[in-house]
């Protein structure tokens, strides 16, 4: 453009001549020289000036590998007391397909700042840029023109870019007939039908003389809650501006509304797989307006847009609620944890509500529980704080670019900023090709650590709703948070698992086995004694039948050791209190004569037979 230009110029003074054609081409040579140091020192104006603020950002995927951001638009110094001049309609682009440093990340400029703020595109600031679904086309919309000096708005088109031819040319757009909004809270959704367009939001914001052509500066700004919708299928608005009750369902803690809060500055984040059908929603975090108190938007309570049932809800919140704050930015991850779908929004920096104290506060936001986290405002490395800045989440890196700061500090020359959504610390270096990981913090919430593809900011939506992603879980280690156990082990485990158990009961029936052996080898020996004794009574019954021959009769005794039983034999008319007296035999040698007639008693242990007594001798008689 700028080159070919001169090119042109150069060649429609070319002359047959060879010396004259040698001159022209050295010419040019000359003139591309003196072009490109001119376009070099434009460029690192543009490219890090002192601070940078209010642009419009999204990224694009094209050919499934070719991973761009583009910012457009915004306002820029170039000095630290610089306060006219500082909108611009630049165009540039940041590589996320190689490795860079924050402090020479990887920028071009497309297009410099024309110096013309209608042509080719608006210089404009609290715009949108969406992106189509394949990654060549960008839309321009919303915003406003400068305050100083003033510019007049210009027509209220949408613009579109071609990545391809690199121009932009203004749409006739069809659908409602609306104005220009700005500083409203943009979102893109993928659409139901995957081969189709994106479609992209627009809430909020304000329309006043900065933004509406033909409006008078005396003209009071008028906030807004209505719901733009741009289909990127046929280049058709819709405009959301009254709202009936419905039944939403896959929300808890939640109520119907029709009203949601009038508001600008705020941000609204594109969550999928939730809300009714599990078509997604639009989450609305801050934002305010003139005379605005805390309790307005205070975010123990937010506003949810049903995509499936384009109705709103209020879903309360729990945690760590943020206070009320407004030119912030928030991006959305997802991952399947345990076979659920996990998102977390992170919400960064903006302004303080009531107060002019920009933030450095960082939070999270966790979906479908809605409850928040405070991560802190005094992290390692982090920027100083911020408003107006833009955030866009590719992977697990949130590129940071921007923003208002404090008046205390000259210049914020480095201008990007890397946070890590998994370990939260900010980087210093930026690494392409990393998926979506869940905060690490997150692990014994969510039972282990999701990785995904999913992502969205304002202006892009990355990988889809994640429907395709697999279940990857990294299991979390109850011994250990921060060792997270992956799922890829998760055979080994259940093999040691399995090992240790078999090996239980292998030992259990050795043990078995071993008793039971035991058992029987003890039941035999009692079932051999038994039956030596049952022999023994037999052989003694002969005996005793002999011995009644000689005696009358025989009254039973104690037996002691080797003695024989003693008796008493009524016939002699001895005393029966004497019938423990010994008028029996002496015990003989043969111990089973000695216990004939005798009951054994066995214990828990086998015991030798000499040891064997009688402990009721009274209820054994001799057999008659």
């Amino acid at each position: 453009m700028y080159h070919s230009q001169s090119i042109n110029h150069t060649k429609s003074n070319k002359s047959n001549s060879h010396f004259i054609d040698i001159s022209i081409k050295t010419l040019i040579l000359l003139t591309l020289s003196i072009s490109s140091i001119n376009v070099v020192n434009s460029q690192s104006e543009i490219l890090l000036p002192c601070q940078r603020w209010a642009q419009q950002t999204t990224i694009t995927i094209s050919n499934k590998t070719n991973k761009t951001l583009w910012i457009q638009g915004g306002q820029i110094k170039l000095k630290p007391d610089q306060i006219n001049n500082t909108w611009t309609n630049s165009l540039l682009t940041l590589d996320l397909n190689n490795q860079w440093n924050v402090g020479s990340p990887l920028f071009n400029v497309i297009l410099k700042d024309s110096l013309d703020p209608y042509y080719p595109s608006p210089a404009i600031a609290l715009g949108t840029l969406w992106s189509n679904s394949n990654g060549t086309k960008l839309y321009l919309w919303g915003g406003q023109f400068s305050d100083k000096p003033f510019i007049k708005p210009g027509i209220m088109n949408t613009f579109e870019f071609d990545i391809l031819d690199l121009n932009w040319k203004s749409l006739n757009t069809s659908g409602d007939t609306i104005l220009r909004n700005s500083e409203g809270a943009s979102a893109l959704v993928p659409n139901n039908d995957q081969n189709q367009n994106y479609i992209g939001y627009y809430f909020g914001g304000h329309l006043d003389w900065s933004s509406v052509a033909n409006w008078s500066t005396s003209t009071p700004r008028v906030f807004l809650n209505s719901l733009l919708e741009f289909n990127l299928n046929d280049l058709s608005f819709k405009n959301y501006s009254t709202f009936q009750p419905s039944t939403v369902t896959g929300f808890s803690n939640s109520i119907s509304e029709t009203n949601p809060t009038i508001r600008a500055d705020g941000t609204i984040t594109y969550v999928p797989k939730i809300g009714t059908n599990s078509r997604g929603a639009l989450v609305s975090i801050g934002g305010g307006q003139n005379f605005q108190s805390e309790a307005q938007n205070y975010n123990s309570a937010l506003d949810v847009f049903d995509i499936e049932t384009k109705s709103w809800v209020k879903v309360a919140t729990q945690g760590d609620i943020p206070s009320p704050r407004i030119n912030h930015c928030s991006v959305r991850g997802t991952a399947k944890v345990n076979g659920l779908p996990q998102h977390q929004i992170f919400v960064y920096g903006g302004q303080i509500v009531n107060g002019s104290t920009q933030s450095t506060d960082l939070y999270v936001l966790t979906i479908p529980g809605f409850k928040w986290f405070n991560i802190g405002n005094n992290l390692p490395s982090q920027p100083s704080a911020r408003a107006g800045h833009t955030c866009d989440l590719i992977g697990s890196q949130m590129i940071v670019i921007g923003g208002y700061i404090s008046d205390d500090l000259l210049c914020d020359s480095q201008s990007i900023y890397i946070l890590d959504t998994t370990t939260l610390t900010w980087k210093t270096n930026y690494i392409p090709g990393l998926p979506y990981r869940t905060p690490n913090f997150l692990s014994k919430e969510l039972g282990g650590i999701g990785i995904g593809t999913s992502t969205s900011s304002a202006g892009s939506c990355l990988g889809g709703d994640g429907s395709n992603d697999p279940d990857q879980t990294i299991l979390f280690d109850n011994q250990n948070s921060n060792q997270p156990k992956s799922s890829h082990h998760n055979s080994l485990i259940i093999g040691t698992i399995i090992g240790i158990i078999l090996a239980i009961l292998f030992l259990f029936l050795f043990l078995f086995l071993f008793l039971s052996k035991k058992r029987g080898k003890e039941k035999n020996q009692k079932n051999q004694l038994e039956k030596e004794i049952q022999e023994t009574k037999s052989r003694g019954g002969v005996e005793a039948r002999s011995s009644r021959s000689r005696s009358s009769r025989i009254t039973s005794g104690i037996y002691h050791g080797t003695d024989s039983i003693a008796s008493i034999d009524n016939n002699n008319g001895h005393d029966k209190n004497f019938r423990f007296f010994h008028t029996g035999p002496t015990a003989s040698d043969n111990p089973e004569i000695d216990t004939l007639g005798l009951e054994p008693q066995f214990s828990t242990r086998l015991v030798p037979r000499q040891q064997l007594r009688v402990m009721n001798p009274e209820a054994i008689s001799p057999t008659p």
